[in-house]
């Protein structure tokens, strides 16, 4: 008898650890988890990178296999995207920003500010200073000397929520790296980096949960930034507004939403981090493009995201389709 329930036991075990392993080869082989397609692929945003304390910029004049094998190819100022030129008449339109300018997952031609110039037939240039990781401080520091001397009429800012603790990790570097090194012993975590299985169906728990109005602990909130990671981040946005307006350029903002913002149906909650740098712009006389609401309006807001903060083909798209709506009412006086 005892025979008997030892040998089910090593049955059933063994049987456990098969369906585990097949599962984490399939959630590994065919893309069952968008958060782990997306951790492999952000191992390669470090190539090219510069060791420049602000304002960092990858190698002039390279190429590399980006994530999800995209080609990268950088041009003579450091940036992915096509020679900069001198102005010629068309108006020119600068972006900046982190990983999702970028264009993180998706060809040069797919990114919002490449679709934004072809929804405009070309009829407007667009120079695009994304590059993966940057925060404000960073963004700051190519604006006045990278984008400034290229003269553009309007500059669009693009933030997400990881730049407001990035901020501060980029303020006090030691400390950072110092937290870095401390074993990390929550097997939450663990699995988070480990399991792509784990992530698969912690994705799909979290899912049912927010279309089904209830929160989850990846929904930043209020007590999500602290005072002095607001302050860093309020400092930079005035300092770029002021630069620009000295220079008689157009300065825009746009906060571009985590997945699981898209997703929760409570909007007391899910609006909170895109109101309150809203509220921040219109106090400071900023123009602000609000894209979370309109996200918020399509039936499959799963097809606007690779994973839980970069945009797919149609989640750019639909970007440049808002940035243009914006301006045809602002600068150009459409309907």
């Amino acid at each position: 008898m005892k025979n008997k329930i030892l040998s089910n036991l090593a049955i059933f075990l063994i049987s456990s650890l098969l369906s585990i392993g097949i599962g984490e080869y399939l959630s590994r082989n065919f893309g069952l988890s968008k958060t782990w397609e997306s951790y492999i692929a952000s191992k390669k945003l470090s190539q090219g990178i510069t060791k420049i304390k602000k304002g960092y910029i990858r190698t002039p004049n390279g190429s590399f296999v980006g994530p999800r094998n995209v080609s990268m190819i950088i041009n003579s100022e450091g940036f992915r995207d096509k020679p900069f030129k001198k102005k010629g008449k068309k108006k020119r339109f600068a972006f900046i920003g982190d990983s999702v300018s970028e264009g993180f997952g998706v060809e040069v031609e797919n990114r919002y500010s490449d679709r934004l110039a072809s929804l405009y037939n070309n009829e407007i240039e667009t120079l695009n200073f994304g590059i993966a990781g940057y925060t404000t401080i960073d963004e700051l520091e190519v604006l006045k000397t990278k984008i400034i001397p290229l003269q553009p009429d309007v500059v669009i800012l693009q933030v997400c929520f990881n730049d407001f603790a990035d901020n501060l990790k980029q303020l006090s570097p030691k400390k950072e790296q110092f937290q870095s090194e401390v074993p990390e012993t929550n097997i939450n975590t663990f699995f988070q980096k480990y399991s792509a299985l784990y992530l698969s169906i912690a994705e799909r728990y979290n899912y049912l949960k927010l279309i089904n109005g209830r929160a989850t602990d990846l929904v930043p909130t209020q007590q999500s930034i602290s005072e002095m990671e607001w302050q860093v981040f309020e400092k930079n946005i005035q300092a770029m507004a002021s630069i620009c307006r000295t220079n008689k350029i157009t300065f825009i903002l746009t906060y571009i939403p985590l997945e699981v913002e898209t997703l929760l149906k409570d909007e007391n909650i899910s609006l909170i981090i895109n109101n309150k740098i809203e509220m921040l712009s219109y106090s400071k006389g900023i123009p602000f493009i609000n894209i979370i609401e309109n996200f918020k309006k399509e039936e499959d807001l799963l097809s606007l995201y690779l994973d839980d903060c970069h945009l797919s083909k149609s989640g750019n798209l639909l970007v440049a389709e808002l940035m243009k709506e914006y301006l045809n009412r602002t600068l150009y006086n459409k309907k």
